[in-house]
C-alpha cells in the first residue's frame, strides 16, 4: 500500500515510517529523524498477560495484528520473542483492532509513541513493552523511489534540525509532555504577603 501511495503521486511523503525490510523495499527512507520503541497494544485487562518475554512465553499463542507483510513480522517476533508461539495476522489498519472488526486478535505491534496516542482514544486498551527485549527502531521519512531529489533534501533538513535540537524539543513536548504543564510554586506566606523572596 505504502508503495502505491507514493508512486501514484497522491501524496509526496509519509512521516515515521519504520525501518522494516518489506517498507524499504517499497519507498527511500529518508535519515532517520526518530527513534521509536516497539510495544505491543493490548485490551488494558490483559496488559500483564504480554509484560515480560516469560510471560508470553507462557501463553499457548499470541495473535498478533500487523498492517504489513506477516511473514516479515512472523521472522521479527520470532526472533525478538524467543519460545513465543506466535501467529501473525494482516489488518488493513488499526483501527479495525480496537474497533473489534476484526476478531481472535491479542494485541498489534506499533510504535509506542504512536501506541499511546491510539490508546488515548480507545483507552480500554494499554501499550506494552515487553521485558527484558526493549527494541528501539528508527523511523523516517518514507518518498517515492522516483523522488530522490525530495530524499536528498529532507535527509539534510533532519540533520538540521536535530543539529538545532527542534526534534528534540517537539518530542519532549508533545511525546513526552515536558513543559506542557506550568507549575506554580506552593502558595508561601514569605513569598505571597511578606515579599521577602521572588
Amino acid at each position: 500500500k505504502l508503495d502505491a501511495w507514493l508512486n501514484s503521486g497522491r501524496i509526496d511523503l509519509i512521516a515515521s515510517i519504520p525501518y522494516l525490510p518489506s517498507l524499504m523495499t517499497q519507498a527511500d527512507l529518508s535519515t532517520p529523524s526518530l527513534e521509536g520503541t516497539v510495544c505491543l497494544v493490548v485490551k488494558d485487562h490483559r496488559r500483564h498477560d504480554f509484560s515480560t518475554l516469560a510471560a508470553l512465553q507462557n501463553l499457548p499463542q499470541v495473535t498478533v495484528g500487523v498492517d504489513y507483510d506477516t511473514d516479515t513480522a512472523k521472522r521479527e517476533f520470532q526472533k525478538f520473542f524467543p519460545g513465543v508461539n506466535i501467529k501473525t495476522l494482516r489488518i488493513e489498519n488499526f483501527h479495525d483492532f480496537f474497533t473489534q472488526k476484526v476478531h481472535g486478535i491479542d494485541a498489534i505491534v506499533t510504535i509506542a509513541e504512536a501506541g499511546t496516542a491510539w490508546t488515548l482514544l480507545y483507552p480500554g486498551y494499554s501499550v506494552v513493552i515487553p521485558k527484558p527485549n526493549i527494541r528501539k527502531a528508527p523511523m523516517g521519512y518514507a518518498v517515492a523511489k522516483r523522488n530522490r531529489e525530495l530524499v536528498e533534501f529532507l535527509n539534510d533538513w533532519v540533520r538540521a534540525k536535530k543539529g538545532d535540537g527542534s526534534f528534540e524539543r517537539i518530542y519532549n513536548y508533545w511525546v513526552l509532555g515536558k513543559g506542557a504543564i506550568k507549575t506554580e510554586p506552593r502558595w508561601s506566606f514569605i513569598r505571597n504577603v511578606l515579599k521577602w523572596v521572588d
